[in-house]
């Protein structure tokens, strides 16, 4: 299952529950200023269990809610910008020339 997706960015506001994506899903209890989703750690069924609990539990305070969606549709998840991020991390990294 890919990792990474633009679902927490999506027009409809869709929030994304990840295991992974760490350079794309920040948590809501870790950093809830640039929030767009909720992580959790595990692989295993309870972790993803609790993670749509905290986010379910998360969705019934109506206010916080709509400005977690206003928050992750106001991130730019594109490729646009990750390419630009990606093509300047392979610069650097060959910059030294080969081993």
């Amino acid at each position: 299952m890919p990792a990474h997706s633009a679902a927490s960015n999506t027009p409809s506001g869709t929030i994304a529950a990840f295991n992974e994506a760490a350079d794309t899903v920040v948590d809501i209890e870790s950093d809830p200023k640039a929030a767009n989703g909720f992580r959790f750690s595990a692989y295993s069924p309870a972790a993803i269990v609790q993670a749509v609990a905290r986010a379910t539990a998360f969705y019934r305070q109506r206010g916080p809610w709509n400005s977690l969606r206003r928050l992750a549709m106001s991130q730019d998840l594109s490729w646009s910008r990750s390419g630009v991020e990606y093509v300047e991390l392979y610069r650097r990294a060959t910059a030294g020339g080969p081993a």
